[in-house]
């Protein structure tokens, strides 16, 4: 499941063909902080819409460049299954697993 969100993200307006190292790098680390915000939100029991719009609200918690990304990163977390979600730092365990898969993805 990690891998197919990486394609996803690194398919979207926000990486072209050939992604540089450094590009790859700074994608990878902006969405994995979207990722610890949509967990964190959801383990608290909001609604995968609330959480699209408190990630997009958050000012400076990410570049806003990737706000394109907030959307599917934050449908998959609310696919991740919800025993995934009950552990105290499952919001930076899953934030880690994500920018460690998106890391390895190499088109």
């Amino acid at each position: 499941m990690f891998r197919f969100l990486v394609c996803a993200v690194l398919a979207s307006s926000l990486a072209g063909p050939g992604l540089a190292n450094a590009q790859q790098e700074e994608l990878c680390s902006e969405t994995a902080k979207i990722v610890f915000v949509a967990v964190t939100e959801r383990a608290k029991g909001k609604s995968s819409e609330t959480v699209k719009r408190a990630v997009q609200k958050r000012d400076g918690a990410f570049d806003r460049r990737f706000l394109p990304a907030v959307g599917p990163v934050v449908d998959w977390v609310f696919a991740i299954e919800e025993t995934d979600l009950r552990a105290a730092d499952a919001n930076q365990t899953i934030a880690t697993r994500y920018r460690r898969e998106c890391l390895s993805f190499q088109p």
